[in-house]
């Protein structure tokens, strides 16, 4: 994690990450939901686009559509300056700090 000049943290110091309980929900459902999401999505299409979905066809529809949500997911915390808030932050010490 690069660090912030005028921090007071330089390399090989003790640093505490924090992240707001808030925030590690919002920063898991769209690290975690985005993919299940079009797991789920890609498998429900899956069985409405074929008479008869075996069980290769289900696991192929499921891992297509979970690749495709862990790239999506991937790009939209990558790139998003509205995720920018899920990024831990960065403190000096040892010790959690107090909130």
């Amino acid at each position: 994690m690069p660090v912030t000049p005028g921090t007071g943290i330089a390399e090989g110091d003790d640093v505490v990450l924090t992240l707001a309980p808030r925030r590690l929900f919002a920063a898991s459902l769209a690290a975690y939901g985005i993919p299940l999401g079009a797991m789920l999505l890609a498998i429900a299409l899956a069985w409405l686009a074929a008479e008869e979905l075996g069980d290769g066809e289900a696991v192929t529809a499921a891992l297509a559509g979970l690749a495709l949500g862990v790239v999506v997911s991937r790009r939209r915390l990558g790139r998003d300056d509205r995720c920018r808030h899920l990024v831990p932050e960065l403190h000096p010490g040892s010790r959690p700090l107090e909130r």
